[in-house]
């Protein structure tokens, strides 16, 4: 997840969330790091989280995602938002 905010591009980046979406959500069930992640107090972390989960389709955590939108970081919104 760290990686994430500073990946050379947004191409880069895409891709990075693409395989973590695959790898940390298998089955669409989101590992815990990622859920634990959430609360990080990096916003960079946060938002890499959001992504991830939203892409992976980790429908559980859904309820959590919803109260990301209110994140207080404008970037955490905008990766949750493009991720949905």
């Amino acid at each position: 997840l760290s990686y994430l905010a500073v990946a050379e591009s947004e191409e880069v980046h895409g891709q990075l969330v693409d395989i973590l979406a695959v790898i940390a959500v298998p089955g669409g069930k989101a590992d815990e790091a990622l859920v634990k992640a959430l609360r990080d107090r990096s916003p960079a972390r946060r938002a890499a989280a959001v992504q991830v989960i939203a892409k992976g389709k980790a429908t559980a955590q859904y309820p959590l995602l919803r109260k990301m939108l209110d994140d207080k970081e404008p970037l955490v919104r905008y990766r949750l938002g493009e991720a949905l």
